[in-house]
């Protein structure tokens, strides 16, 4: 009986293990297909960085909680979504300095809710924005179509740990469907300053 006992508590913890593992798969995936930060896309250089919220301050210093949702292996934390308006808020917890907006449907977690219709870039990017505003704040390339990926990278003058002067490359990854931005994802790479 004892045998039988633990072959089922085994089995379901095996089920539940999967279903974890599938939930986070599933959660990933709905990630990269909103924001599509991992595209394959050539990149346009731009003069002046941009970032989510008023500064590289605000795009950087998110509180991260380790109990909220994780994507892609860690790297990704799912920090609010907006219900109404089906808007997520994303931030990197690595020795990057990265956040991501973006258009998807309801997570299959749970996630703090919040109003995201008005947050954007410090340069008045937001979800549901024109291309025509993306192409007067960053200019070319122009690109066309019902779904699209363009990104505009900078640098940011930054000092390392050392006290020198440096520069730190930053991506911004943005998607347009039917003509208006889905997904603004601002990468920026720290890994220079140590």
């Amino acid at each position: 009986m004892r045998l039988v006992s633990v072959y089922a508590c085994a089995a379901i913890l095996c089920a539940s293990l999967t279903c974890a593992v599938a939930a986070t798969m599933n959660l990933d995936q709905w990630f990269s297909a909103a924001t599509q930060f991992n595209a394959s896309v050539t990149s346009t250089s731009i003069a002046r960085p941009d970032f989510i919220g008023a500064s590289e301050k605000t795009n950087c210093h998110w509180v991260t909680n380790p109990k909220l949702p994780q994507l892609q292996s860690g790297i990704w934390q799912l920090q609010k979504y907006d219900r109404t308006h089906h808007i997520g808020l994303a931030v990197a917890t690595t020795d990057q300095c990265s956040s991501a907006l973006f258009r998807a449907s309801t997570p299959p977690v749970r996630v703090p809710d919040a109003d995201l219709s008005n947050a954007g870039t410090a340069r008045g990017l937001k979800i549901g924005s024109p291309y025509s505003q993306v192409l007067s704040i960053y200019g070319p390339p122009q690109k066309h179509g019902a779904h699209f990926v363009t990104r505009y990278s900078s640098d940011i003058p930054e000092v390392t740990a050392a006290g020198k002067p440096t520069k730190v490359p930053q991506d911004i990854t943005i998607v347009v469907d039917n003509d208006r931005v889905s997904s603004i994802t601002i990468y920026i790479d720290l890994g220079g300053l140590f």
